[in-house]
């Protein structure tokens, strides 16, 4: 049939549209006919940069034509789209000079753009006009125009394709054909005599492209998408594959630093053995059984502490132990504790339920838990404090008792441990540094770890835990706190205890093992960073090790309300109770012999 002209008026998205006919995948780069469009469009230097200026000036062409319209009905017309097409595939060049040729003859004032496009198998020009001229008056196309449109471009597809375009007889026979057919309708014509009317009389028209043509179209297309597709599929692939590898890598590197620094510390340690005498080892061995040893050591404040006692007894206060003092000691000694008892009751949540031991008036239930705990745990508890206070349990225990003889029985005598001393509290902070085989570095940072730790995951998991703990407590006391805020730090310590009883540290917390290097380090580091973390997890430690010493879970004993020291200062009560019969029935007994002598 030759060349197809096709107008459409437009009133909107006029910026869609020359975004669409300057897509790369369908646009031949640099083959643009420029028909009076203005300066800065024709200025651009790359196709992107005319991209954006086509854009910027059809935004402004239909912000200007609304504003005139107004508020009248209908809606304003901003721009036409015009697409000139060929039967065939040409060059680019000869579409863009037709295209130019035919707008300088049909529209010689009007604004537009032209683009050329070969992603069909017919060559077509896609034309983005301006509904205003240079004069600033509207573009206005009528049925005649129409006519005159289409017989222009037949004659320019002529010239270029050498053979006869009937573009425009067709088009004017399709409307005396259409016109006769309303006519023949309109004169009550049968339906059958007007369908046989119709076939006999219709124009001929263009052969469409058959299947074949639009099969091919879609698959190419389906080729490019499904190559585009494999290609993201395979970008995306490939870089999980490379973030999976580079975390593996990262992971047996840190194992294998892990393992390194463990190797050197076991080189270090059978060196230390190997050098060490075996009088030295024996030796030390019966310091430890002798500081061990009641009484051992005391010398003569123990035999000063034995006297006291003795007069105590007099008054029904034996048993004291090295708390000392006399009946008024006593009655400050018990006022003392009962305050203490309360802050345990108020502070439970913030020290993990309580501090372990717990004084009673006379003193002797916590020593002998402290006994029984030392000779039970072995470097369980006691031992992770003795690690960064650089003493030993029983030393730490010993001075602990000595001093509260020294105190004048006011009861503010140390709970078993002393500045020097490790102690064997479970609830006791961190404190000090050691290296393996007992000597303290100066700093307290062994080897380096408080500084570059190279974390395991379990490692990493405890320490995120007693940092998050560190963050919820912070300065406020236990009253100021909401209770969303203490039900959080409750939920985050019991998460804590979770981990730090894990199967691998049970043996430990049993008191079968020794501490573990992991527990070690972390406390290292931690203590290395900030002293109130390494409190909280070593009061944490202490809590699991004392709650399995006992035969409970940490978990459940936590949510219960259990705390190390409350069987203790149950059995004190208990205790203070009996003498207060005791001494009183003592007195009754006093006062009724005197009255039978008097």
């Amino acid at each position: 049939m030759g060349g197809v002209v096709k107008i459409t008026p437009k009133g909107g998205a006029g910026p869609q549209n020359a975004n669409y006919i300057t897509r790369r995948s369908a646009a031949e780069e640099g083959e643009v006919a420029y028909h009076n469009a203005p300066e800065e469009v024709e200025a651009a230097e790359t196709w992107e940069e005319m991209r954006i200026r086509l854009r910027s000036w059809a935004e402004q062409v239909q912000m200007e034509e609304r504003a005139r319209h107004g508020n009248r009905a209908g809606q304003a017309r901003t721009h036409y789209r015009v697409v000139l097409s060929y039967e065939e595939e040409i060059e680019a060049g000869a579409a863009k000079e037709d295209a130019k040729e035919w707008l300088e003859e049909e529209f010689p004032k009007a604004q537009a753009v032209g683009i050329v496009h070969q992603d069909t198998d017919h060559t077509h020009v896609h034309v983005w006009m301006s509904a205003r001229k240079l004069s600033e008056k509207k573009v206005h196309i009528s049925k005649q125009d129409l006519k005159d449109v289409h017989a222009a471009f037949d004659a320019i597809y002529e010239q270029r394709m050498q053979v006869q375009s009937r573009n425009a007889d067709k088009i004017e026979e399709t409307r005396q054909f259409q016109r006769r057919y309303a006519e023949l309708k309109a004169e009550t014509v049968s339906e059958k005599e007007l369908r046989e009317w119709a076939e006999a009389n219709r124009p001929e028209r263009a052969t469409p492209p058959g299947p074949k043509v639009y099969r091919e179209r879609d698959e190419r297309r389906l080729a490019q998408g499904a190559a585009r597709e494999a290609e993201n599929g395979r970008t995306w692939r490939e870089a999980m594959v490379k973030g999976r590898m580079k975390r593996k890598n990262s992971r047996v590197e840190r194992l294998r630093k892990d393992i390194d620094r463990k190797k050197e510390h076991l080189e270090q340690v059978k060196q230390e053995l190997e050098e060490q005498k075996p009088e030295h080892s024996h030796e030390r061995d019966q310091r430890r059984s002798a500081r061990d040893e009641p009484g051992a050591g005391g010398g003569a404040r123990e035999a000063e502490s034995g006297k006291r006692a003795s007069e105590r007894a007099n008054y029904g206060e034996g048993g004291r132990g090295g708390e000392g003092g006399d009946l008024h000691g006593g009655k400050r000694a018990a006022v003392g504790d009962e305050r203490a008892s309360s802050e345990r009751r108020s502070g439970g949540e913030e020290d993990l339920g309580g501090e372990e031991g717990g004084r009673d008036r006379n003193g002797q239930s916590e020593g002998s838990d402290r006994e029984q705990h030392g000779a039970g745990s072995s470097e369980l508890v006691g031992g992770v404090s003795s690690r960064f206070s650089g003493g030993d349990r029983g030393a730490g225990s010993r001075q602990g008792a000595d001093r509260g003889d020294e105190l004048d029985g006011d009861g503010s005598a140390d709970r078993g441990g002393g500045p020097g001393g490790g102690g064997s509290s479970p609830g006791g902070p961190l404190e000090g540094g050691e290296v393996e085989g007992g000597e303290a570095e100066e700093g307290g940072d062994p080897e380096g770890w408080g500084s570059e730790l190279e974390m395991s995951d379990r490692q990493e998991m405890i320490r995120n835990k007693v940092d998050r703990l560190a963050r919820l407590t912070g300065r406020r006391t236990t009253g100021q706190r909401s209770q969303s805020r203490k039900q959080e730090i409750r939920q985050v310590k019991e998460r804590l205890l979770l981990d730090l009883d894990d199967p691998v540290y049970r043996e430990a917390a049993e008191g079968k093992e020794s501490i573990p290097r992991e527990l070690v380090e972390i406390a290292d580091h931690l203590r290395a960073k900030d002293e109130q973390k390494a409190q909280i997890f070593g009061k944490s430690w202490n809590y699991v090790a004392e709650a399995r010493r006992r035969g409970k879970n940490p978990v459940e004993a936590l949510r219960k309300g259990w705390s190390p020291g409350s069987e203790a200062q149950s059995e004190g009560q208990a205790k203070d109770q009996g003498q207060d019969r005791s001494q009183s029935q003592s007195r009754d007994r006093s006062r009724g012999r005197g009255g039978r002598g008097r």
